[in-house]
């Protein structure tokens, strides 16, 4: 039987994701739910792989804060 804890914050992460920028919710569930590399989300997206990268991290950044997570400071 399912646990209805982990059900319910897959939802709340899917839910984060979809509200993220278009750019970003396509990037994170290519990455994260289709398991894309970063260069085929380039090619897919028509965009460098380094834009991909940067959406990929502004999208965490903005994912963590929305589910409530701590940021971590760089040393």
């Amino acid at each position: 039987m399912p646990d209805d804890r982990t059900a319910v914050g897959g939802d709340e992460t899917l839910e984060a994701v979809l509200a993220l920028p278009p750019k970003s919710t396509t990037c994170v569930y290519l990455y994260y739910y289709e398991g894309y590399r970063t260069a085929d989300i380039a090619l897919i997206t028509g965009t460098p792989a380094s834009t991909v990268r940067s959406h990929l991290s502004e999208a965490r950044a903005l994912l963590k804060t929305m589910l409530g997570g701590e940021r971590r400071e760089r040393p």
